[in-house]
């Protein structure tokens, strides 16, 4: 048996491999996601067909989310994070060998288990102190703004010099390098890690278990916190499913230069603007907005259900990410081509006004 300081020690490590994983999961998704805009505008898609193969994406991943989060609950942390970079390297790789739309909107499929994220949230929640959570959790944040920084520069770069393809390819190596290192460091069970007794098993061995999406949704504020989530994370959906095609478009910027805009948002982490200063000025705010929104959900939403269902909860969580980037991609298709970029920062001060007076009136009463 281990003694605490040793315990303690493997907690730290893996909490720091794992924070390695995010770092490198970032990198890669980011490098894709920057191929995205160039390969569809190769290919010949419109802003509103890309908006379609935005909300393909998010259709697959909102599916995939409740059942990635119970299958980490019933399998573990290592099965979680392996099956999530697997299925980003396969969404990469089929995104490479993309020479028509059709192939393009097929590489989407994989992506229904690409949750990286995800299952590194449903580890440092097993293995965080509850009044630990919250700041860990954020430096969680912090070891995916790292790899958007690099993923986003570095995409950016691959395409200039190299082409769409390459890029796809250099970020499905990368899931590839993520899931070796998650078989070799990450432990099969991180929930009994930190436990000193074996965690409460989940009690149904489904991974698609609608009652217990309903018991968890049940439990009190649950319900509420999502969809404060949801209804404040759709204007912030459309601006960032078009971020790239504005800056492609719009401002006239090449590959290299969008991966440079992207990366500055990664350190940071659209209304009344005329040139790409205001474009980058505006950025502040909103990503500080959108980094604090979703660190203080996450954690109340992992500290309100018991330890076995953490995952689940996590999975509901990212469906309403996912459910946004459903929507929000179609709708930001139509704006962008009807009213132009503006309407973006307008959609966005219109609803977040309405939840700020709902939020001071529940909390005033």
């Amino acid at each position: 048996m281990m003694t605490s300081p040793e315990k303690n020690a493997r907690v730290g490590f893996v909490i720091l491999i794992t924070h390695f994983n995010m770092a490198l999961y970032s990198t890669c998704f980011w490098i894709q996601n920057g191929v995205m805009p160039y390969l569809s505008k190769k290919l010949g898609m419109d802003a509103v067909m890309f908006g379609y193969l935005q909300t393909t994406f998010a259709i697959v991943q909102l599916l995939g989310g409740p059942l990635f989060g119970r299958f980490g609950d019933l399998f573990g942390g290592r099965a979680a994070l392996s099956l999530a970079y697997l299925s980003s390297s396969l969404t990469s790789l089929i995104m490479g060998l993309s020479t028509n739309v059709l192939l393009l909107f097929l590489s989407r499929l994989p992506s229904i288990f690409m949750h990286g994220m995800q299952a590194a949230q449903m580890v440092v929640t097993d293995l965080s102190l509850e009044s630990e959570r919250t700041g860990e959790l954020g430096k969680l944040g912090l070891s995916y703004g790292v790899g958007m920084i690099i993923g986003s520069s570095a995409g950016g770069f691959l395409i200039s010099k190299f082409g769409e393809s390459f890029a796809a390819y250099v970020a499905a190596a990368g899931s590839v390098l993520n899931s070796i290192v998650v078989m070799k460091y990450i432990p099969e069970d991180t929930k009994s890690v930190r436990q000193k007794n074996k965690p409460e098993m989940a009690s149904s061995k489904s991974v698609f278990n609608v009652k217990k999406i309903i018991k968890l949704l049940s439990i009190p504020g649950a319900a509420e916190i999502l969809a404060v989530k949801a209804i404040t994370g759709l204007p912030m959906g459309v601006f960032q499913s078009m971020f790239s095609v504005v800056g492609m478009d719009y401002f006239k910027l090449e590959a290299e230069d969008n991966g440079y805009l992207m990366a500055y948002v990664g350190v940071l982490q659209m209304a009344l603007i005329s040139n790409i200063f205001h474009f980058y000025l505006v950025c502040i705010p909103m990503s500080f907005g959108i980094s604090g929104l979703y660190l203080t959900t996450n954690s109340i939403l992992t500290k309100i259900v018991p330890p076995a269902d953490t995952g689940a909860m996590l999975g509901l969580n990212m469906s309403v990410h996912s459910l946004i980037r459903s929507m929000a991609p179609t709708i930001g298709g139509f704006l962008y081509q009807l009213y132009g970029y503006p309407s973006f920062g307008y959609l966005q001060f219109a609803v977040n006004l309405l939840v700020f007076l709902y939020v001071f009136k529940r909390i005033s009463n």
